[in-house]
């Protein structure tokens, strides 16, 4: 009995690294490379292939404007880690504010306050989370980029959703629509 209860004890030590680990949320070092620094037996874990992710990064709009909110929510299924970013395509510095952070998320702070959200503890989140993001000005066509851990074994780095650009700023659709019609006409005659 006494070598089960040994055996027991030490299961649960030697697991515990795996439940504590970031459960807090990313740290603001992990900001650039998205990456988390999940170990096993000293040993960094590698990420999940991003083509065999069963997340995707579902977006209210396909445009923004500076003051604009879109909201981000992520499909696929439930998720214990996440961490999520807005970057200027082809940029690794986040851009824009998040705010009202869903249960179980928070903000957090890598360049500029709350430019980035990541998981406040290890519970469960999936679709009902929604990620509320604000363009502080049209830097051009953006991407979400997110980290999603659905364990702390299993995770993908830097998913991508389609790309968001920048409304244009000055000519309201309708105008866009005249002139492009006057174009027509013009070439016609």
């Amino acid at each position: 009995m006494r070598v089960y209860f040994k055996l027991c004890v030490l299961a649960v030590v030697v697991s515990m690294p795996s439940v504590l680990a970031r459960q807090s949320g990313a740290p603001t070092s992990a900001c650039t490379s998205m990456r988390p620094g999940h170990r096993f037996n000293g040993t960094l874990i590698e990420p999940q292939e991003p083509d065999q992710s069963p997340y995707s990064i579902v977006l209210s709009s396909s445009e923004y404007s500076p003051g604009e909110t879109i909201t981000v929510t992520i499909q696929g299924g439930d998720y214990r880690g996440v961490l999520l970013q807005v970057r200027k395509v082809g940029e690794d510095t986040p851009t824009g504010t998040w705010s009202n952070p869903p249960n179980d998320t928070k903000l957090l702070t890598c360049t500029n306050s709350n430019d980035a959200v990541t998981h406040a503890n290890t519970n469960l989140k999936g679709e009902d989370s929604v990620y509320t993001w604000t363009s502080s000005e049209n830097v051009g066509a953006v991407q979400i980029v997110a980290t999603i851990a659905e364990s702390y074994n299993v995770f993908w780095v830097q998913l991508v959703s389609d790309q968001v650009s920048g409304a244009v700023q000055g000519a309201s659709p309708n105008i866009l629509l005249l002139l492009l019609v006057a174009l027509f006409v013009f070439l016609g005659e």
